[in-house]
């Protein structure tokens, strides 16, 4: 099997991750607020993962701005960390480009 091909066998897809690897897929899957890899597919294949262009990002980047200007420095940090903690909850799971909490 190609290292990039994935087997399907009695009806189930799988996928090699080596056996060094579970600690970081786990964690990735954490900080996407996934806890299993079926979950994760399941809403890919769904249509509700979205990537964030970068139209968007910039959006996002403005939002920051904003926000130090409007409030202190600290508490604008704060609100934008708000923001990309709990934004899943009320957009769905979203991808942000260059974050990582």
């Amino acid at each position: 099997m190609n290292r990039n091909e994935s087997k399907i066998e009695n009806g189930k897809l799988w996928v090699k991750v080596r056996l060094t690897e579970p600690a970081v897929l786990n964690k990735q899957l954490s900080r996407l607020n996934y806890d299993t890899l079926g979950n994760l597919v399941k809403d890919l294949m769904a249509g509700k993962l979205t990537h964030v262009t970068e139209d968007q990002q910039i959006d996002i980047i403005d939002l920051h701005k904003y926000l130090k200007e409007k409030y202190h420095e600290h508490t604008g940090n704060c609100y934008l960390i708000y923001f990309e903690k709990y934004a899943h909850l009320f957009f769905g799971p979203i991808l942000l480009k260059g974050y990582s909490n």
